[in-house]
């Protein structure tokens, strides 16, 4: 079964801790396990984040699931692409790209005419395993 719903948000801090309830109650919804929904609101908490720091437009969260992987997408209207690069030890920010990197199955950004979607997949079980390519292209696509 294919299930989507998606929510916006103006590009204020406070709609963070909005997007991470939005993500954890759809998730619970659609009875996803406990740590696939704390991965995805985790990781929908950093890519919101970036975008209110840095794209500061409105925001856009798509989770779309097949039963068998969740993605996450959030769009924001900034056509400039994050880059990912290691943070160093003593740094007080900059590890969002490096949980999505080190926690999602695969993640890329995509370019659309309206700005950007930064995405994330995770497989569906709680217990993890192999990926489960939704994006149609077959391949990761990490900026």
């Amino acid at each position: 079964m294919v299930l989507e719903t998606s929510a916006e948000f103006e590009s204020d801090r406070t709609v963070v801790a909005v997007a991470r309830r939005f993500v954890g109650r759809t998730l619970e919804a659609w009875r996803f396990g406990r740590e696939v929904a704390a991965d995805a609101a985790l990781l929908t908490s950093e890519l919101v984040t970036n975008a209110v720091l840095h794209a500061r437009t409105g925001i856009r969260v798509v989770l779309h699931t097949d039963g068998a992987a969740l993605r996450v997408s959030v769009f924001d209207e900034n056509p400039r692409v994050p880059v990912y690069q290691a943070c160093p030890p003593d740094a007080t920010s900059g590890r969002g790209l490096s949980l999505v990197e080190g926690l999602a199955g695969t993640w890329g950004v995509d370019r659309v005419a309206e700005g950007k979607v930064v995405w994330f997949e995770l497989d569906g079980s709680a217990a993890g395993g192999g990926h489960i390519d939704l994006s149609g292209d077959g391949h990761r696509n990490r900026p």
